[in-house]
């Protein structure tokens, strides 16, 4: 039987009676991971971690900027997995690394330099020291789905990267 499949924000009791279902739903803000991972967690409070299952979440590119401090943002996405982990065993949570970006033309990088403005290639490198933590933390697991990774990996299985990134 396929899953049953739903795009909500209203997530309490959409699970009920169902044997397998697959339920996406946009959380939080952009650009304010804690609000994210506390209404992940309110999410899995509300029904999903009680009765098991598998739960994942990604943060979104526009979740990184100029000012975000990776290693904060990651102890706060490492300290909520594990509270979430501890406080319901039943439940399976898969790690996604953050997507990443295509790159602006160079003349549009060299200008935002110029105007002291990230580039994509300075926010990408960014997602991919978040990345690079979550692999390292959770890649014994098995339970990593390295979204960076396949967004990164052409047809015929080369990789696209540039100088200093994975």
């Amino acid at each position: 039987m396929p899953p049953a499949m739903a795009r909500t924000r209203k997530l309490k009791g959409i699970c009920s009676g169902l044997v397998l279902a697959l339920v996406e739903s946009p959380i939080g803000k952009n650009r304010h991971t804690k609000s994210k991972l506390n209404e992940f967690a309110r999410i899995i409070d509300n029904g999903f971690g009680p009765q098991g299952g598998i739960a994942m979440m990604k943060f979104c590119c526009r979740d990184f900027d100029s000012t975000t401090d990776m290693k904060q943002m990651f102890v706060d996405y490492r300290d909520e997995m594990a509270a979430l982990r501890e406080e319901y065993p039943r439940l399976k949570i898969v790690y996604s690394t953050a997507p990443l970006t295509t790159m602006e033309p160079a003349p549009i990088a060299w200008v935002k330099t110029l105007l002291g403005r990230s580039t994509g290639r300075d926010l990408d490198a960014k997602r991919d020291e978040f990345n690079r933590l979550l692999r390292q933390t959770y890649e014994k697991t098995g339970s990593v789905f390295d979204l960076a990774q396949a967004e990164s990996t052409r047809p015929d299985g080369s990789r696209s990267y540039f100088p200093g990134g994975d």
